[in-house]
């Protein structure tokens, strides 16, 4: 009989068979991935097409259904054969007696709502504690891709339920169990501000405690909130509870302020599809009406041509084509220094511009000391070239808090409110600032917001593009952030701010590929007649980076150019590029120094290696976790099916990385990788040349 099996997802992959742990023998990361992939879906059959696209979202291996099934091999051996059923589509049966953390917690929090509705409060509340004991720590924190994205929202979810079931249940109970409810309610505050129901959770504790006083207090901080931020008052059902309340103790009325009028929210116009035609375009004839000129940054890009990326611009446009029907819509775009996203921003720009929308373009920069930099980049641009900007009605009570952050409107600073000492309250005032001069802009043309190199942000300014993103201009509006992607990990910062935007808005991810041969052979011909051969070597040195493959071309030209006249192909590479190895020193620059070591001695081995030989190089056992951290920041990929071989996501970036090594310790790893290669030559055959090579280049320390 097929021994039951304890899985666990939150704070990590952890397979129990029996008393041993075997989540290590699941062949590899791609192996835990895939399986924990299998475990959440359970319920569905999930095909070998889904599996490839999880293992291999960039790049497939040659022959995925080969290295697809090696690795279901492996898990079918460890987990044993009717665990892991099918083999066009597959799905996880576990054994009778086998749980999983997660369907635990959800079974939990379904039977708590049952003992609460039947009056067990008690009994309510222990299955609560339970439930969110199993939740205490994050879901698969390891797994960086965005698969896992909906899963953590579904368990965050769940999360709030036990929460709202502990105070419901601590309400019931009253006595001791409040402190319970307290805490309970501040929690779901915490992880979600804006959600109304923690706020109602936390005034009828304080209430049933006699604390009118209190609870009343609540009410008002979140009507503050609500009306800074999103310009609405509370919900009918909140504001109806804050008025039972005041009724229920009249001693609480005499001694907290009745709040004031809410603020009524600037009415929306029916959504209608814009069309720019003669008829409905702004009149040029009045300057204050005149388009905002493209920035400079974005005309720059959209003067060089655009090959290989037609389906990435139509992707683009069909979500411009969206916001014109009415609506806020967001997309994300992703990739590698070099790989052309400012280019691609420049051309979208470019034709929404052509067709009379207002582009707004600010970008990050990685040692600004001007705060909320790219924000106030692109309102400075709308400003100087808005002339009726500071005589507008609507944002005549904002210009105080803009005027501190754009210098043509410094006349302004004085003219404005006293601080309010708490900066809490004069950060929603900028933040309300901010938000209503994008409103303004967008009342006028659809706009398109272009905020470029997002990975270098600081903390405050994602919090100002989290609220400006989220504030409902009621205008046509889409905002185009760029970043690099190995740069963003799971828990940065602007990593949670993309997830906490798509609970409010549409997010479309656009990612930058490598070009194909085609789009390579496209980038050169305006320079110089390319070979197949040429466009192959190209490929495979630069993985298809346009601004590699242009400065290696460059460099080419340079050094052989009878060769490149000629359109032949180089017996040999010419020296990196100076641009080239700028990049990847910046890149290697932000790393922590294991990851830098594990990377100087994969270097030392090739383009391809295995985790193995750099702990062997380095003589350390953990080298491995510098590895992980050089995968997640994109410098190299897993490569084979087993998961413990890697490759450099670019022949360039081993160069790069290689050349970056002093010559004495270059000279070092090699001895190392020699001395290791001979260790081994008593088990296994090594290729002589191999060794030769590394006992020859550590000989070169001058």
């Amino acid at each position: 009989m097929q021994q039951s099996l304890r899985i666990a997802l939150c704070g990590g992959l952890v397979v129990e068979l029996g008393a041993r742990r075997i989540e290590r023998d699941l062949s590899g990361r791609q192996g835990r991935e895939l399986f924990a992939y299998l475990v959440l879906n359970r319920s569905r059959l999930v095909s070998r097409d889904e599996l490839v696209a999880l293992l291999w979202p960039e790049r497939p291996p040659r022959s995925p259904e080969a290295a697809l099934n090696t690795i279901l091999a492996r898990l079918r051996r460890v987990v044993g054969p009717s665990v892991l059923s099918g083999r066009a589509q597959l799905r996880v049966e576990l054994p009778h007696g086998s749980t999983v953390d997660v369907e635990m917690a959800e079974d939990v929090a379904a039977r708590a709502e049952v003992s609460l509705g039947e009056g067990r409060p008690a009994e309510a509340l222990e299955l609560a504690r339970a439930g969110l004991e199993l939740l205490a720590a994050p879901l698969l924190p390891e797994v960086l891709h965005s698969w896992a994205d909906q899963p953590r929202r579904e368990l965050e979810d769940v999360c709030v339920q036990l929460l709202g079931i502990t105070v419901r249940a601590g309400l019931a109970r009253g006595g001791a169990a409040l402190d319970d409810a307290e805490r309970a309610a501040k929690r779901v505050i915490d992880r979600e501000p804006f959600r109304e129901s923690g706020y109602a959770m936390l005034m009828e504790v304080h209430a049933a405690r006699g604390d009118t006083a209190e609870a009343l207090l609540v009410y008002e901080r979140l009507r503050a909130l609500l009306g800074d931020e999103l310009g609405v008052p509370p919900s009918a059902r909140v504001a109806a509870l804050h008025q039972r309340l005041l009724r229920a103790d009249r001693t609480a009325t005499a001694t907290v302020p009745a709040p004031a009028p809410a603020r009524a929210p600037v009415p929306a116009p029916a959504p209608t599809a814009v069309s720019l035609d003669a008829a409905q375009a702004p009149d040029s004839s009045d300057p204050a009406e005149w388009p905002v000129p493209l920035p400079e940054l974005l005309a720059h890009g959209s003067s060089k041509r655009l090959v290989g990326r037609a389906g990435e611009l139509a992707a683009l446009l069909a979500e411009w084509n969206h916001v014109l029907q009415g609506g806020r819509r967001v997309v994300a775009l992703a990739g590698e220094p070099g790989i052309g996203k400012t280019m691609l921003a420049g051309w979208f720009a470019r034709e929404v511009h052509q067709q009379g929308a207002t582009v707004l373009y600010g970008q990050a920069d990685e040692e600004s000391l001007v705060p909320y930099a790219p924000v106030v980049s692109a309102l400075r641009r709308y400003v100087v070239h808005t002339p009726s900007f500071a005589g507008a009605p609507a944002l005549a009570p904002h210009l105080t808090e803009l005027g501190w952050l754009i210098p043509e409107l410094s006349d302004h600073r004085s003219q404005g409110r006293v601080p309010t000492g708490d900066p809490r309250l004069e950060r929603l005032r900028l933040y309300q600032a901010v938000a209503a001069s994008i409103a303004h802009a967008a009342s006028r043309r659809p706009l398109l917001l272009v905020l470029d190199d997002l990975q270098w942000a600081d903390a405050d300014t994602l919090l100002i593009i989290r609220q400006l993103l989220r504030e409902d201009t009621h205008h046509p509006l889409l905002s185009v952030l760029t970043y690099r992607e190995g740069e963003v990990g799971a828990d940065d910062p602007l990593a949670r701010l993309l997830s906490e935007l798509r609970r409010d808005l549409e997010v479309t991810r656009v990612a930058l590929r490598g070009l194909e041969e085609e789009g390579i052979a496209e980038l050169l011909s305006a320079q110089e007649r390319s070979t197949p051969e040429l466009v192959r070597r190209l490929r495979d040195h630069t993985s298809g980076n346009p601004f590699f493959i242009q400065e290696v071309a460059r460099s080419m030209r340079e050094t052989e150019p009878r060769n490149a006249r000629g359109g032949q192909t180089p017996a040999s590479w010419p020296v990196l590029p100076e641009a080239v190895q700028d990049v990847f020193r910046e890149r290697l620059r932000r790393l922590a120094q294991p990851t830098r070591d594990a990377l100087g001695a994969a270097a030392i081995l090739g383009v391809e290696f295995s985790a193995e030989w750099v702990e062997a190089v380095l003589d350390d056992h953990l080298a491995a976790h510098g590895l992980d951290a050089a995968v997640g920041a994109g410098m190299i990929v897993e490569h084979g099916p087993s998961g413990e071989r890697y490759r450099f996501c670019h022949a360039l970036a081993r160069e790069a990385i290689y050349m970056s090594i002093p010559r004495s310790r270059r000279a070092a790893l090699h001895l190392q990788a020699g001395c290791a290669l001979e260790r081994r030559r008593q088990t296994a055959p090594i290729d002589a040349a191999r060794l030769a090579h590394h006992f020859i280049e550590s000989n070169r320390a001058e």
